[in-house]
């Protein structure tokens, strides 16, 4: 019996213990599965190493008791089992032969406060003179070089970009103007009292108007706003992607497909941020746990806590965590930072390990985040958007 305790103990404290001094929360089902699998190769030890007959059998019962320990160990010092499946890859990976290039990058310096991406190009609000500079994809409309956008007013405090144009609020008037990254611009709204935080999806804008409220409008002109009906209380935040966009409220989540009514979303806790897909949303819960609902029910983030800002794509989703970006999901385009294409669990993005990473921004092929470590770096990664 003392041998089979043992064994038990030795499988079962290293992974628990791992994972409540990092504050990560497991799964009832998961504890019951982690405590019958040390239970039962705590059994079988037993059998062997007590009730063997021959040498060898109770030599293989010290080598199962000693091999399980030291997998138990090695899976709480990785983090999480799908920490070292990635692990793993990366040693198949370097022994099947040297890697190929590395993932380009975008460094563009000076001090940058916001940023936000899609499939066309990316715009970012410059600190020095608060300009709205956006560069892409030549084809699309889109600058090929860092250009500033003009037509959107003065102090510039918000930025969002659909695939077709960019909308910017300006700190002077409250107002909202739109237009496309070159070229004239118009103004989605004069309420100079109305307007919060803008978000924006692939052909559609949102931003926070007076009382909580949410007005929405279509990236062609003429800009026609239409109040979001069924969001169930005040928006404190609000986040697009696709046709989807989300409000956050002092009691819930509610979503919406551009044009038609929210509905509120069940399954997310109480969270403290949120992050949208095109058909995902995310929020942060207690302990910055990160949990999504998903074409299904709601479910944690794996391998993701203490979760300091985050974003989600189509594809993908990243989040600084202690001071550093990790990132999961599709690497198709580069936009994780890795050399395979495989979905391998969260990761550190190589290149961030000594950077205070502030707001991150999530296009379809391509990720950015600003370097909050003194400079205010804009770094992106992934499918190029500057060419």
């Amino acid at each position: 019996m003392l041998v089979r305790l043992v064994t038990t103990i030795a499988i079962v404290l290293p992974i628990l213990g791992a994972r409540i001094l990092r504050g990560e929360a497991m799964p009832w089902i998961v504890v019951v599965m982690v405590a019958f699998f040390g239970f039962g190769t705590g059994r079988i030890v037993e059998r062997l190493v007590v009730e063997g007959k021959t040498r060898h059998q109770r030599r293989v019962g010290w080598a199962l008791m000693f091999s399980s320990s030291a997998l138990a160990c090695l899976c709480a010092v990785s983090g999480s089992i799908a920490e070292m499946s990635e692990k793993v890859v990366e040693w198949t990976a370097r022994d099947a032969g040297p890697s190929p290039p590395a993932p380009e990058w975008e460094h563009h310096e000076g001090k940058w406060l916001r940023v936000s991406v899609s499939a066309s190009g990316v715009c970012a609000l410059r600190g020095s003179d608060r300009a709205v500079v956006c560069w892409g994809d030549p084809a699309r409309g889109w600058p090929e070089q860092e250009t500033v956008a003009s037509g959107l007013g003065a102090s510039i405090d918000d930025v969002a970009v659909t695939d077709r144009v960019v909308c910017a609020r300006s700190a002077l008037d409250r107002a909202v103007r739109c237009g496309p990254p070159v070229g004239d611009k118009r103004e989605a709204t004069r309420d100079a009292r109305a307007i919060g935080s803008l978000a924006a999806g692939a052909k559609h804008a949102c931003a926070i108007g007076a009382g909580g409220s949410v007005t929405c409008w279509a990236d062609d002109a003429p800009y026609g706003e239409t109040l979001v009906e069924g969001i169930g209380g005040a928006a404190v935040e609000i986040a697009a992607s696709g046709a989807q966009a989300c409000a956050r409220t002092g009691t819930g989540v509610a979503c919406w497909t551009f044009g038609r009514e929210a509905h509120a979303v069940k399954g997310l806790p109480a969270v403290s941020a949120i992050g949208v897909g095109p058909v995902t949303a995310c929020g942060a819960a207690g302990g910055s746990r990160l949990v999504c609902v998903w074409p299904g029910p709601a479910e944690e983030v794996q391998g993701f806590s203490n979760v300091r800002d985050f974003a989600v794509g189509e594809d993908h989703l990243c989040g600084v965590q202690s001071r550093r970006v990790r990132c999961r999901g599709k690497n198709d385009h580069g936009q994780l930072a890795r050399h395979d294409l495989a979905d391998t669990g969260f990761h550190q993005v190589p290149g961030t390990e000594l950077h205070d990473v502030g707001p991150i921004a999530i296009g379809p092929y391509a990720t950015c985040a600003i370097d909050f470590d003194g400079d205010g770096e804009l770094v992106c990664w992934g499918k190029r958007v500057k060419r």
